[in-house]
């Protein structure tokens, strides 16, 4: 293999991310609102129960929004530096 080729399967490798699964957002007004729609998500099979579900609270007057689905690409090392870096900048 030339030098060039094995300079671009590094770049695309590199490049690639790790797909984890999903982490989901859920807009709700209220905990009820939260856990209805958790539910209504997992029972639709567009959610597993093990998956990550957050809430994101609607403003008043907010019109409702869809769950969202998202790739996970964050390993568990990244993570607990991204919540580090959360806690030190309290």
């Amino acid at each position: 293999m030339s030098k060039t080729m094995i300079r671009r399967l590094d770049r695309l490798e590199g490049a690639r991310t790790p797909d984890l699964g999903n982490y989901h957002t859920v807009y709700a007004r209220d905990e009820a609102d939260y856990r209805a729609q958790r539910a209504k998500l997992i029972a639709s099979g567009r959610a597993k129960s093990g998956e990550l579900i957050f809430e994101e609270g609607l403003a008043e007057g907010e019109p409702a929004r869809e769950p969202e689905a998202k790739p996970w690409t964050m390993t568990h090392e990244d993570w607990l530096a991204l919540l580090d870096q959360a806690e030190h900048a309290q």
